[in-house]
């Protein structure tokens, strides 16, 4: 008996990437495992619409589709209207200006054959720079290799949020381009949401807090990030106001999907940090001040703690003194110590 193919939907944003358009199609076209390519074009000011047109006149799989009156509307609201227009169980999101290699759901046919309880699979992503500039780019912006944006070992599922989070350090990431994901997984979780940065970010954590997220091909790519010299994420990577819209609406989703209350006061001591650092030096001050009484996470943990300290104290020698007499301070005022072991043992991370 022939072994049945996974079947995916793949989803592409296009926003003027007319010249990246046609290889990312094609590379998501040569899969075996690829039901249909859903073009959502964003109000491009290129000719990316009449490149797609062409693309869907000439393969059947392609499907194309706009939002109303040709509006652009982002990437998080162009892959929702693509994860609503898909026909398949399992859903797959491709950039414009990327594209995917030969192996691209190898891992996923193995793994969800043989795990019913997996809701996704991820991989590693490589880069192909179109520039020496583009390359010059992506190290300026802090990338910390330019081979691969991967995890550096398998994480368990349970774990992975906390990764995401960076509450687990050093483990890595992953990018959006190497996800495969159970449709009714996004449908029961959360689908992307209205942020112009970091709206990936936030739409995998939330996936990772409600489902099982399993590594696939982490040692070597699945698919490559294009990189040219007008790439959104070179130009906003670290910016902290950015940082701290993603945050809030982290927060905001915690708490109207009921989440413990340990993960609530967690993002909300995280997006109170952000807010430190988006802030002017007079502000900082009140809202660090204000954290300390609103938000328990903020106040007690030293990963909070120490990191408002140096943005409100610019001075070393302050810094450094309250930082070293971190836990007798706490304790003294607080009733309790201050311990990234006793807050990860809260959050039930082993």
């Amino acid at each position: 008996m022939e072994k049945k193919l996974l079947r995916i939907s793949v989803v592409i944003p296009v926003y003027n990437a007319a010249i990246f358009l046609e290889k990312a199609v094609l590379s998501a076209l040569a899969q075996p495992q690829t039901k249909e390519v859903i073009l959502v074009e964003d109000g491009s000011k290129d000719n990316s619409l009449q490149v797609c047109q062409l693309l869907a006149e000439h393969h059947p799989q392609v499907h194309l589709y706009t939002h109303p009156n040709n509006e652009n509307k982002g990437a998080g609201a162009s892959r929702n209207l693509g994860i609503l227009k898909s026909a398949s169980d399992y859903i797959s999101f491709l950039d414009a200006d990327d594209f995917f290699l030969p192996n691209r759901f190898e891992a996923e046919e193995k793994i969800f054959t043989a795990d019913e309880n997996a809701d996704g699979v991820y991989g590693a992503l490589g880069f192909h720079f179109y520039s020496d500039a583009a390359q010059e780019n992506y190290q300026k912006a802090g990338f910390s290799s330019l081979k691969l944006t991967t995890v550096s070992e398998a994480v368990p599922p349970e774990n992975l949020k906390w990764v995401l989070l960076d509450i687990i350090k050093g483990k890595g990431g992953f990018s959006i381009v190497t996800l495969t994901v159970k449709k009714k997984l996004i449908l029961r979780t959360a689908y992307f949401s209205g942020l112009a940065l970091g709206e990936d970010t936030a739409f995998l954590i939330k996936l990772a807090f409600n489902g099982k997220l399993v590594s696939g091909i982490i040692d070597r790519p699945i698919g490559l990030r294009g990189a040219h010299e007008d790439n959104r994420v070179t130009k906003n990577l670290r910016n902290p106001l950015a940082r701290y819209k993603m945050y809030d609406e982290l927060y905001r989703w915690a708490q109207e999907s009921h989440q413990p209350k340990s993960v609530v006061s967690l993002l909300l001591a995280r997006r109170i940090s952000k807010k430190i650092e988006a802030s002017g030096q007079t502000e900082r001050y009140f809202i660090w001040l204000k954290g300390l009484f609103t938000c328990r996470f903020f106040r007690q943990y030293e990963y909070f703690f120490n990191y408002a300290v140096t943005l409100v104290f610019k001075r070393k020698s302050v810094q450094l003194f309250i930082i070293k007499n971190k836990e007798r301070i706490q304790k003294k005022i607080f009733k309790k110590e201050s311990s990234t072991v006793a807050m990860n043992a809260e959050l039930g991370i082993h």
